[in-house]
Order: C-alpha cells, then structure tokens, then sequence
C-alpha cells in the first residue's frame, strides 16, 4: 500500500444542479453550471371553447417560459475531472541522501515509509513526526505528514506542511505538484495552476502536472489553455484514461458536444470501468438529443457502483432520458429508484408529480408536488403544477390559491399568470383576470393575448374596446401554426375582415374595424421600422415592407407585405400584385405560395381588390397563367369569376 492523495479514478462527491426552476433554490457548488437543452412537460392549454382547459396534444410543447423537466450534473471538489494522485512518499537511501540530512531523521523516515505500505498507519504517523523532531527542516517527511493529512481529511494541516516541504525543498517537482493538489480541492483554481505551473517547469515533461493544469484552467474558464495543457499531457502519455477524460470535459463545458464524445469514448476504451465517464458521455449524448444513448450510459454507470452514495442523480437522469424517449412507467420507475437513495430531494418528488399528471393519477401528483413543497417552499414551479392538478379535479379555488402562490414567488413566470387569469375569469372575477392577462399577455404570452382581446371585444372586465382587441389578436396571430390560440386569433381577424368587406353599410362600425386595421398597422410600422442595423426610409403610415423590396431584400420583405396586407394595407397589397405580375417570385415557390394564400384567403372573405387581381391573373393574356394554374391557385369566391 502506498501513500497517494485521492486517485484519478475516484468517484467525486457530487452536489446536483437542476436546469430552469431548480436554479433559484439549490446553489452549484462554485457557481460552475453548464447550459443544456430542455424540454417542458405538459401545460395547460386553451380549448376551442376559451374554458375548459385540456392538455397540449405534444408532451414536449414549448410554449411554456419555465421548463420543468432538466438533467442534473455531477460536479465537486475536481470538478468530477479526473486529478491524477500526488506522487507517493518513498523512501530515502541514506548512502545518496544529501549531507544536510541526519541520517537517524532518514531512518524514522523510512521506517515510517514500511510502516505505512503495511497499513499501520498510526505508527507511521509517529515515526514521521520523530523524523521531524530529529530534525524539523526535513522537507520529505513533511510531504508524507501533509500526504497523510490530505487523506484524513485535515486540509489545514496538509497545506501547512506541505507549504514547509516546499520551503525546505523549492526545485521538488513533487511537492509543487501537491501542493496544485490541495488549492484545487480546496476550490483555490488559479492558485492551483500557478503550482501546478511551478510543478513543470521544474518538470516540463510531466502529463501528470500537465493534466492538473488542464483542470485549473477549465475551473478558470479559460478554454484554450486548458485544451492546450490537456493535448500536451495527451501527446506524452497517450494511454492515459484520466487525460482523455478531463479533455472531455473540457469540450463539454463549451458545448462541444461531438468532440466531448469521442474524448469519453476513447477514455471508455483506455478503461471501461469509469463510471464517472459513462455518466458524463450520457450527459453528452443527452445534450445531442441522442436519449437512447444516453440511457445505456447511465444503465452502465450503476452497474458499475450501484451503491455509490451519490448514485440517486444517476437515477434521475435515466429517469429523464426515459421521459424523453416516451417511457413514462420507466422513467417513473427511476425517480422512484432516486427517490429511495435520497427521500428528501424534492427534484424527484417534483418529476414524479409531473409523471403522476401525464397519467391522470392526480391524487398521487398532488402529493408528489406538495411533498416538493415541503422540502422546497421557495419553488414557484410544484405550485403551479399543484395548481394545474386542482383545476383537473375542479376544485377551483385551490387550483387559484396554487396559481396565486406560484406569481407570488416568481412575478414574471408567465404561465402561471396566464392560468391565474384563466382560473379568475372563470370564477366570474374578472377584473382581476383582466389584470393577471394583461401581465401575461405583455410578456408574450400567446394564449394570454388571444383571450385578452377577447376581453376587450366583449367588454368582460374592462371597457369594449374592438380596436384594443384587434391589436391583441394581431400579436396573438403571429404565434406558429396549430398553435391554438394563434389559429383562434388568426379566425378572428379573418371573420372581421369579412365583416368590413360585405358590411360597410353599417358605417360606425365599418370606421371601427377600419380603425382597428389601422392601429395593426401602426404597430406593424413600429415593431419593424428598424428590421436591420440600415436606417429604414419609410415614414409612419407608409410600408415597412415595400421599403424593403426596394433596397432589393425581397425575401426579407415578403412576410412583412403580407402581414401589412392583411391589415387592409393598400400600398403593401399593390406591392404584392407588382411582385406577382412581374415574375419577381417564379424562383421562390415557397414566398409564391405565402403571396398566393394572402390573395386567396382575402378574395374568399371578400376583398374585391384580390378578387380582382386573381381574375385577371388567370386571364389568357397572363404569361404566370399556366403556372399558377398548375398550383391551383383558385379560391372558392372568385371561381365564378375565373376562365
């Protein structure tokens, strides 16, 4: 047995980092937290109805502003990197010993040194310390005393004597390096380097020093340094599993995310017994998306320390590749598995809640979430699903109190503001639900638009306001397609324009929707009028979107023409017609069709202008006929009007 400081392949004590809502409750150990892709997990959503909320038909929405799903990393005192060991203590031949030494200080010494490789570590202990006494200058056996303090945990005591080591012995390569040792775990980074710099150049050759230094630089943040220290440890001992590791690590940190991969691969082949690295490469694959990858990775890590104390984040994170790959039992499974190495983690009582909800057991998810509660009563997000799983039982007022809770703690979490309105205006107080819209719905929030313009157009909490509604619904609309709100919206304005199509007989109301038309335009103007880093020559009122396709950035100017269009822009509407005559967009099926849908859904509403256009666009004498003709391009309104 021989005297090292902790091995390279020692499984680092691991405090856990949760992405997103865990991130205001639980610190990361010296604040060194990667980003990660997430996903979000079921929210309530709107049905057609604006009442009844139901489930989002895609479990991965990302709608949501908060996400409630994320990995945990491992990280500790080294970072979960692999430090190589200081050297041992090793004996000392009197006949080459230098001439300061006294020899019967040698003989304690070594004496201490058989002791030691013996177990009889409490006798060694006494002989080192008799070295000492002999003679208290005696740089070795300060370094075994500070080898074995480090061991035992005495941090104090490990840096003052190897800090005498030194200064007995300064060209020791050996104590420098140790001494990179014991600033690195003590969380001391650019200290650490400084020693660890020390170390070689009294040493250049050394991977091992190099390898410390690596890691220095990584827990500095300097990226370059370290890739370069680690691929110069690499060069000069290839067969090195601790050195491909940490390089791993490294292209993790920078979310490099195949170079980090192949680096753990590679280690795996060097040694496929380190679990610490077959969680790491499952942390990769799972940061490529790749879950079926990552999930054999942490399934190799238990197999390998199942009973390690730390092994619940294991747990976890298989528990979230198997959400991710559409296993709900099994990822239920796996926080029920972390959940037994580690019962007051609200994490996994949170995750469970959330699988509970995917599966309609809502008894069972509310106590998961009230249980989080009880561990975690900062964290807004078991809150809001609290909230969600009262609301599906229909005990409203508690799904309210939940909602409320959650804004409480974290004012601007949007989805909890949106289904706080939500729950209000079906409680019949809505002026509040106004209020609680309003905030959301200025934070971006789609729903939330959608439904507070419908507030404005039937006056249900405030004023009737039809031009503020048409506004929301025009920011509503601009969500993607499918999203229900979005396509609500988007009906909206489509029956309205109808209206002041066919209906202009009714004056004060066709002045109203005109007015409205013309306040999207406005906000058209005001939310595009600086669409690049180039000055825009178009005034108020006048189209942002011609001014575009003028200064020749069609592509960027089409979705802008269109939507000015769409609100009863004449200029942009002309545009579109010139665009279209003059063959400008045969190259471009894609803005073609998007042109083409404007006319057809506003001729099939009622605007004579498209109706006008697309009849004589069809005409004969149209060189575009036939290949407009082939897209069949014909709405239903203008057929008869058609060749």
């Amino acid at each position: 047995m021989t005297l090292t400081a902790p091995g390279c392949c020692r499984l680092a004590i691991i405090v856990f980092f949760s992405l997103a809502s865990m991130a205001q409750t639980f610190a990361v150990a010296d604040n060194y937290a990667f980003p990660f892709p997430q996903k979000t997990l079921p929210t309530l959503q709107r049905t057609d109805q604006l009442e009844q909320p139901g489930y989002s038909d895609h479990p991965f929405s990302e709608n949501s502003d908060h996400s409630q799903i994320g990995l945990v990393f491992p990280t500790g005192q080294d970072f979960d990197g692999m430090l190589a060991p200081s050297r041992p203590a090793a004996p000392i031949d009197p006949a080459t010993a230098p001439s300061r030494y006294k020899i019967s200080a040698v003989i304690s010494y070594n004496y201490g040194v058989s002791l030691y490789k013996e177990g009889k570590v409490f006798q060694a202990l006494k002989e080192w310390k008799s070295a000492l006494r002999i003679q208290p200058t005696f740089p070795e056996g300060q370094y075994a005393l500070s080898l074995l303090s480090h061991l035992h945990g005495k941090e104090g005591d490990a840096i003052s004597y190897a800090i005498n080591a030194r200064l007995h012995k300064p060209d020791w390569a050996a104590a420098a390096y140790h001494m990179g040792v014991l600033h690195y775990e003590a969380g001391q980074f650019a200290v650490a380097g400084q020693d660890f710099q020390v170390a070689l150049n009294l040493e250049p050759n050394d991977p091992l020093t190099m390898n410390g230094l690596g890691l220095s630089k990584i827990r500095e943040g300097h990226f370059p340094e370290a890739v370069q220290a680690l691929t110069m440890a690499m060069a000069r001992n290839p067969n090195s599993p601790c050195i491909y590791h940490n390089l791993g690590l490294t292209f993790f940190a920078h979310q490099q995310w195949e170079q980090a991969r192949r680096q753990f691969e590679e280690t795996l082949r060097l040694d496929p017994t380190l679990d610490r690295t077959h969680h790491w490469l499952g942390m990769t694959y799972a940061a490529m998306g790749q879950w079926t990858q990552a999930i054999s990775s942490w399934q190799r890590t238990i197999t390998l320390d199942s009973h390690h104390p730390q092994i619940h984040l294991v747990y976890y994170n298989l528990g979230t590749a198997y959400w991710m790959t559409g296993n709900p039992i099994d990822a239920q499974q796996a926080y029920q598995m972390a959940l037994r190495n580690n019962l007051i983690w609200p994490q996994a009582h949170y995750q469970l809640g959330v699988i509970d909800m995917a599966l309609s057991q809502w008894d069972k998810a509310s106590q998961h979430f009230l249980t989080s509660l009880q561990l975690a009563p900062d964290w807004e997000q078991p809150y809001f699903n609290l909230g969600l799983v009262r609301y599906n039982q229909g005990l409203l007022r508690d799904a309210l109190k939940a909602f409320q809770q959650a804004v409480a703690l974290q004012p601007d979490f949007t989805d909890a503001q949106y289904h706080l309105g939500l729950t209000l205006r079906i409680l019949r107080h809505d002026p509040r639900a106004f209020r609680a819209l309003e905030q959301a719905a200025q934070a971006g929030h789609i729903a939330a638009q959608e439904m507070l313009a419908g507030m404005y157009a039937n006056g249900r909490g405030t004023t009737r306001n039809l031009i503020q509604a048409m506004r929301w619904w025009h920011r509503a609309s601009r969500g993607p397609d499918g999203d229900q709100a979005a396509d609500h919206a988007r009906a909206q304005l489509s029956r309205l324009r109808q209206q002041y199509f066919l209906h202009r007989e009714n004056r004060a109301y066709a002045q109203e929707l005109h007015d409205g038309f013309h306040a999207i335009q406005s906000d058209i103007w005001h939310d595009h009028s600086r669409v690049s880093l180039d000055r825009i020559d178009a005034y108020q009122g006048e189209s942002i979107g011609m001014s575009l396709a003028l200064r020749g950035r069609i592509l960027q100017a089409i979705p802008l023409l269109v939507s000015e269009a769409y609100s009863l822009h004449f200029e942009a509407h002309s545009y579109l017609e010139i665009l279209i005559q003059e063959g400008f967009l045969k190259n471009t099926p894609t803005q073609l069709a998007h042109v083409m849908k404007y006319f057809e859904q506003t001729a099939s509403e009622g605007s004579s202008n498209s109706c006008r256009f697309l009849t004589l666009l069809y005409s004969p004498s149209e060189e575009n006929r036939q290949h407009l003709q082939q897209a069949h391009f014909q709405p239903p309104s203008c057929r008869s009007s058609l060749p």
